[in-house]
């Protein structure tokens, strides 16, 4: 095991988080692949890490030496990509080094990989021979329509029509491939994986992205414990899990982190899906009680969980929404301190409560929860007045938002989104100054995506402008919408009413 803090650190991962990761992944290093493959939810298997990031999914199997017939992949997403023309010598020479136990090289693709690509990666190296992708529907995927998944993969995925040619209904599945790799897609129900053996891979966002889809899905323990004794069902042969908890975009709320703990604990106590244990009936019946928004009956019943089990970060966590749902916002804090003290990933925690109670008109609660001195001491002060002004926008605040964003713009960087962000917070403001200050820096962070994906920008400056008596430079940026789109509606009246003439220069 090669790997260190400073690796971790340059993927853009907290040195404290990073610290706490690299236990995990000594323990697996040097496992091997030799071991014989269990049936999972029927004997105990223990050749099961919690990682962070596919990344990290696929570095884990390829230290521990991982081979199997089928990488079983449990996502909202599917994680392969097409390799670029200019980028296939450095994905091939990825897999190559791979095949050799050599992880390193991943990070020299890492900016590929990360929007997808790593099961293709894996696949090349020979890892698996074929992805079987349990898709989160409860239709089959045959019913779902061929035509329907094609434009998920066109819309969702950033796949052209082209690349999705071979994909063909077969019984109750979509199969074919994806970036070149073999894929078979199906759901849970019609998962079979026959006599193959197995890596299996779950990613959170499969049981949110199930809720996001289906409104009558309950997401919690009890679907969770429902899906893994489905999978029991398909009696499945496998050398090795993964378990993702978080995936890009943030698609995961970290609410539901603490299933990878019911994951990891059912597979190596496989009875426990046969009698539910204890702590989980009482999680079970918390989550029906906050589901009736019978907040202090959940509130009590959470109480007394985290007292029995004080260093499980996820009953911690959710104990301090219950609070705040109850307008506790100093006592909801508290706990999600804790939560973030167990386990450093919670602290995002903070402000998806905090959006949450603003979203609901309850500043107040919002306010209280992110005065938890702790949030002082884990951001950096543009992260910390980013994430204050996004809660006082979702509150419907923007004038108290906009000091705040324009103080993380301050800390510098080509940050493109936070200038469009505090253009739009003005513009709710009815901030004029601030409208035309943030335009104006779009324009120099980069003028020519500007000019190429939002030449309205130009238009915007000039109408400002106009309003402020400043005719010339007016002008100049309506000359400069109409160049950039001159079939736009507006720019063909600004051509009619003679503006946007000036020369350029």
């Amino acid at each position: 095991m090669t790997r260190t803090i400073l690796e971790f650190v340059k993927r853009g991962m907290p040195a404290a988080v990073a610290a706490l990761l690299i236990p995990v992944l000594v323990i697996i290093a040097g496992c091997g692949g030799t071991e014989k493959a269990a049936i999972l939810g029927m004997e105990s298997f223990d050749r099961v890490v919690k990682v962070e990031d596919e990344l990290i999914a696929l570095e884990t199997w390829v230290e521990s030496g991982q081979e199997a017939d089928l990488l079983v992949h449990i996502d909202a997403i599917d994680d392969i990509a097409v390799v670029p023309p200019a980028l296939e010598e450095s994905v091939k020479n990825a897999a190559d080094h791979l095949k050799h136990g050599n992880t390193g090289v991943i990070y020299d693709i890492a900016s590929f990989l990360a929007t997808s690509g790593t099961l293709g990666l894996g696949e090349r190296a020979g890892l698996y021979d074929r992805v079987v992708w349990i898709f989160p529907s409860r239709k089959s995927v045959a019913d779902l329509g061929l035509d329907v998944f094609k434009n998920f993969l066109v819309r969702a995925r950033g796949y052209r029509q082209s690349d999705l040619s071979d994909l063909a209904v077969k019984g109750r599945w979509i199969e074919g491939t994806l970036g070149g790799v073999p894929v078979t897609v199906t759901n849970i129900e019609d998962f079979d994986p026959g006599e193959a053996t197995a890596i299996v891979d779950f990613d959170l966002s499969y049981f949110s992205s199930m809720q996001a889809q289906n409104p009558g899905y309950g997401l919690g323990t009890a679907s969770l414990l429902d899906f893994l004794r489905m999978l029991k069902e398909k009696r499945l042969s496998a050398r090795f899990v993964t378990v993702t908890l978080s995936n890009k975009g943030r698609a995961v709320p970290v609410g539901i982190r603490y299933m990878g703990d019911v994951i990891v604990e059912s597979l190596l106590k496989p009875e426990t899906l046969v009698e539910t244990p204890g702590k989980w009936k009482r999680m079970i019946e918390a989550e029906s009680l906050l589901n009736e928004e019978r907040f202090l009956a959940a509130d009590s019943l959470y109480g007394t969980l985290v007292e029995e089990y004080p260093q499980d970060a996820g009953l911690q966590y959710v104990r301090g929404a219950t609070l705040a749902l109850l307008g506790w916002g100093r006592e909801c804090g508290a706990h999600l301190t804790r939560a973030y003290r167990i386990d450093k990933m919670y602290l995002e925690g903070f402000f998806q409560i905090a959006n949450l109670m603003a979203t609901r008109g309850r500043m107040e609660v919002a306010e209280s929860i992110v005065s938890a001195p702790i949030l002082r001491e884990a951001f950096r002060i543009k992260e910390l007045n980013y994430n204050l002004g996004v809660m006082y926008i979702a509150g419907g605040h923007p004038e108290k938002a906009l000091p705040l964003l324009d103080a993380a713009a301050k800390y510098g960087g080509a940050d493109v989104d936070l200038a469009l962000l505090i253009y739009r917070t003005a513009r709710d403001a009815g901030a004029e100054a601030e409208m035309m200050s943030s335009l104006e820096r779009l324009v120099q962070l980069d003028r020519q995506l500007v000019r190429s994906r939002m030449p309205w920008v130009f238009r915007e400056l000039g109408i400002l402008y106009e309003s402020r008596g400043e005719d010339g430079k007016a002008e100049r940026m309506y000359s400069l919408y109409i160049e950039a789109a001159p079939e736009d509606s507006a720019a063909v009246e600004l051509k009619k009413s003679q503006r946007g003439k000036r020369p350029l220069n």
